[in-house]
């Protein structure tokens, strides 16, 4: 393939991408130039709610984890049940939060929208339009 075919690609594919936005546009009443920045700003502020949500979330987790390993032992050094079922449940419920955090970033491509919001609109443009 030589340059000038690989250019005449890369000017059709940019048309039909800004035919997209357009077309999405149009669907929402608005223009281009005041669609694309609210869309871009969309997508950051969404994969920046869900972190700080999260984190939040194993923040309070962590919080009555800690809380459980005081109520470890008594006074008099013995292991207390309520403290073992909440060590227990303590470490159930920062792991759980864990692995869903990192199930949910992979599936909902969140580290993508905070990195690159750009790209996650241009696939949100194309998904409204599908």
């Amino acid at each position: 393939m030589n340059n000038t075919n690989t250019l005449e690609v890369i000017q059709t594919f940019g048309n039909k991408i800004d035919n997209y936005i357009q077309i999405a546009a149009e669907k929402g009443n608005q223009t281009v130039e005041h669609f694309w920045p609210i869309i871009v700003r969309q997508q950051s502020i969404e994969g920046w709610t869900f972190v700080i949500g999260f984190s939040l979330i194993i923040l309070i987790c962590t919080i009555f984890l800690v809380r459980a390993i005081g109520n470890f032992e008594d006074k008099s050094g013995n292991f207390t049940a309520r403290g073992v079922f909440g060590i227990i449940a303590g470490f159930i419920l920062v792991f759980s939060c864990i692995f869903i955090f990192i199930s949910i970033t992979e599936e909902t491509n969140v580290i993508g929208k905070i990195l690159n919001p750009e790209y996650a609109a241009l696939k949100q443009v194309i998904k409204m339009i599908k």
